[in-house]
Order: structure tokens, then C-alpha cells, then sequence
């Protein structure tokens, strides 16, 4: 229902016979949005963990103000965000500029609630759904992922709707909805764009931490799951050598010690082959068409153990690829020379010198 009909400013007359059918509109937005808010209150403090719940005010005000930047701006987006309850917020500044920029815009929305009352409503909204998943939390770390807000970035698409409206049906001419309508589209192609690349990054799970890597090198949560996946899918090393730098990073965490003490099984005192490391990195930044960073990768595997015949053979198919020939057949000759058996350095390779029309 769009628009919802005011409501007199004086609440006493809210229940007359004339104002009832406005108020009753409104009661099962209430009741939708108290019992949201009541259950995940609920289970927050059902959770192991919770029993003792703190009142934490600042990751409120810090996941309001990181959402509605990471919704004007959606660039380096992250699967998930930290709050540490008190001390510097999520952008490096403290905790308590996050709730200044918070009461202001509050300060702000209601100063001007007359003259555009669906901002405040749709302020009001935005920040009542972040409430639960933050106000009520054990202390210590809080963690924030983008599904929290997406109730509340409905209200901004409805209110950016009726602007467009409004704008719409304002008296000027075609030229005015022709220049909104190119920059409707316009909007539209580039957020489309970037969904796109967003949604590359969630194709499997080593390229999403890897990508939350990228864009923030010290998420703690990102490193560890990118460790256990690796350490899941056999590749031991790499799973390793992520957890070592966990705990150069991170040494308070409890279970990145766990991790780091159940890899060690694995190894003992040699601890992980920077060489099959080097060599994993470079083959999925080639499989991800990262050409030049697949270079350095694997030129570093070949540093560490020169005589490593994968590595040789990749750096083949990654100089295949750029079309360097020369270069492409000299790692392939080396990788068959290590290792007979790899077929496919072969076939490669009678490719590369099959003359070209």
C-alpha cells in the first residue's frame, strides 16, 4: 500500500471513527515488524554464547552507516564485516563518529519530516532492521553480512520510486523524462555491471574469501574459512600457510590457534612447501584470466623448487595463452624432461609448434 495516509500529528484523535481505517492500514506493518524484531531478539539470545547479551550501541550505528555507504557505493563489497564493541569502528575511525553521523542524520531526517515525512519514514525503517542482529550481542567481536540490511534498502528503493515519480509527473517537457529516463538506464547499466562482476566472485568458495582477501587483506573470518576450505579439498599446504599468517595477524583468536595446531599434525616441524603454495595460487589466478599475478606466482614456485614439473607446466600454458611461443615451449620442454608422464604438457606443446597459417 503506497502512499499510507497520514496519521494526525495529535495521537489522542488516532482512534476516532473518521481516522480508525488510517491507523488500522498501518497495524500489520506493525506486527510484522515488532515480531521480526522480537524473534531475532529471541534467538540471538537462545544461541550458545548469548546467554548474557550487552547492549552494544556502536555496531548499530557502525553497520547503519557501512550498509547505507555499501548502498550508495556498491564497490569492494565483502561477505562479511567486523564490529568490535567499542575501539575503532569498521572504517577505522571510532566507534562513537559512527553514532555522531547516525543522530545527525536522525537530527537531519527529522527537522525536515514535514517537508518530505517518507525520508524519515524510510530512515526509520533502514535503521530499526538493523537493530536486532546488533543491539543485543555477546561482547566482543559482532559480525554483520549483507542479508541484514535488505529489508531495510526496500524502503530507500520505495522512496527513490516515488521521487521518481514525483519527477516524473512534474511539468517540463519531454526533454526532462528523456534526460531521466537516460539516467534511469544509465543507473540501471552499471549496477547491472557490477552485479555481474559480484556475482563472479561467488562461483565456488576459495574465489570468495579469496576475493574478500583482496579487498580487505586482514578479515579475519575470510583467511580462516579460505584455510578450512583448501584443508577440505586436500590442498593442505596453502590451508597451512593461511593459517600461519592467521595467527601472525590474529594471535588472540581461539580458533585460529585450533586450526593452526590441527594443520601442524599434518606437518610436523617442516611446516608448508611455499612451493605447492606458490603453485595453487598461480593456477586459480590463471583460471581466473589474471595473467601477469599468475606469472608472479608461479615464477615464485619455480624460485622455491626449480625442479617442480607442474609449476614448469603451467607457466607453459599461462605464456601460451599471452602467445609468447618461445617462451610457452622452453617451460614445457622442461616440464616433459621432469616428468614424462604429463600428457598434457605434451599436447600442448606439439600445438605450440604446429606452424601457423
Amino acid at each position: 500500500i503506497y502512499p499510507l495516509r497520514r496519521l494526525p500529528p495529535d495521537p489522542s484523535g488516532w482512534f476516532k471513527a473518521g481516522v480508525w481505517p488510517a491507523l488500522a492500514e498501518k497495524i500489520p506493518f506493525i506486527i510484522v515488524s515488532g515480531g521480526t524484531a522480537w524473534f531475532n531478539s529471541w534467538a540471538k539470545m537462545s544461541q550458545s554464547g548469548y546467554v548474557s547479551p550487552t547492549m552494544q550501541p556502536g555496531p548499530v550505528a557502525g553497520a547503519a552507516v557501512l550498509f547505507a555507504a555499501k548502498f550508495l557505493f556498491p564497490v569492494q563489497l565483502e561477505p562479511e564485516y567486523r564490529f568490535p564493541s567499542g575501539g575503532p569502528g569498521p572504517h577505522g575511525w571510532p566507534a562513537w563518529a559512527d553514532l555522531a553521523a547516525v543522530v545527525g542524520a536522525g537530527a537531519a531526517l527529522w527537522h525536515f519530516r514535514k517537508k518530505c515525512p517518507a525520508a524519515l519514514a524510510a530512515g526509520a525503517q533502514y535503521f530499526l532492521v538493523l537493530i536486532p542482529p546488533f543491539l543485543l550481542a555477546r561482547p566482543g567481536v559482532v559480525l554483520a553480512y549483507d542479508r541484514y540490511p535488505c529489508l531495510g534498502y526496500a524502503a530507500f528503493g520505495a522512496l527513490a520510486a516515488g521521487g521518481l515519480a514525483r519527477v516524473w509527473g512534474a511539468p517540463g517537457g519531454r526533454r526532462l523524462k528523456y534526460l531521466l529516463g537516460v539516467l534511469v538506464l544509465g543507473t540501471g547499466w552499471v549496477l547491472a555491471g557490477l552485479t555481474r562482476d559480484e556475482l563472479r566472485g561467488w562461483r565456488d568458495s576459495v574465489t570468495l574469501w579469496t576475493k574478500h582477501l583482496e579487498a580487505n587483506p586482514r578479515a579475519f573470518i575470510a583467511r580462516n574459512n579460505l584455510g578450512a576450505t583448501l584443508f577440505e579439498q586436500g590442498r593442505k599446504d596453502e590451508a597451512y600457510y593461511f593459517f600461519l599468517q592467521e595467527v601472525a595477524l590474529h594471535p588472540g583468536e581461539a580458533i585460529v590457534q585450533r586450526n593452526v595446531k590441527l594443520a601442524g599434525q599434518e606437518f610436523g616441524p617442516r611446516g608448508p612447501d611455499m612451493a605447492v603454495v606458490s603453485n595453487n595460487q598461480g593456477a586459480d589466478l590463471f583460471r581466473e584470466g589474471r595473467l601477469r599475478e599468475s606469472l608472479w606466482r608461479l615464477g615464485a614456485a619455480v624460485s622455491y623448487s626449480p625442479k617442480m614439473a607442474r609449476a614448469h607446466l603451467n607457466l607453459g600454458l599461462v605464456f601460451t595463452t599471452m602467445g609468447e611461443r618461445e617462451r610457452a615451449r622452453r617451460h614445457l620442454e622442461r616440464a616433459l624432461k621432469l616428468d614424462p608422464g604429463l600428457t598434457e604438457a605434451r599436447g600442448v606443446l606439439e600445438g605450440i609448434k604446429t606452424p601457423v597459417p
